[in-house]
Formats: structure tokens, sequence, C-alpha cells
């Protein structure tokens, strides 16, 4: 290889990189997609959650009483009841 081929493959290269660069800086600032977990309005919601439950109220009446959907209160079950197995 001459001097002059790898001067052009460095400059392809870095061209690319340039391009790379610029399609990554589009995603710069932008949350990820997703449920955030155990974020304060999900540990809001959960205290909210846990006392009703703790107080002998069904599924269907936090429901009521919260506007939570069926998923969510079932969701907030589930990691009750994990929770309570790992103090076991």
């Amino acid at each position: 290889m001459t001097l002059k081929e790898a001067e052009k493959i460095i400059a392809k290269l870095q061209k690319e990189n340039e391009e790379l660069r610029a399609e990554l800086a589009k995603y710069d600032g932008k949350k990820p997609a997703g449920r955030r977990v155990h974020d304060e309005k999900w540990t809001a919601n959960y205290d909210l959650w846990l006392s009703l439950f703790k107080q002998g109220n069904t599924i269907v009446e936090i429901m009521d009483k919260t506007g939570f959907s069926k998923r969510t209160c079932y969701r907030y079950k589930e990691y009750y009841n994990k929770l309570k197995a790992a103090e076991k």
C-alpha cells in the first residue's frame, strides 16, 4: 500500500466518522423510550396503592378510587408480593 492510497482511505474514514457523528447528534438530549421504573411519580402512586391495599380495599375499589388501570394495579400487587417474598 502506498502513502497516497493510505491517505485516501484515511480521508474516506474521516468523512464516514463525520457523517456518523452528525447522525448521533440528532439523539443528544433525547430521553430514552419506555417506562421509567421507580421514579418519583411511580413511587408516589405505589405508596397510594399500598396504603389503600393495606386498608383492605380490593383491586377494583382501588381502581375506582385512584383511576389506576387494572394492569397498573396488578403490576403493583406483583411488586408487593415480590417484596413480601424477599422479606421471608
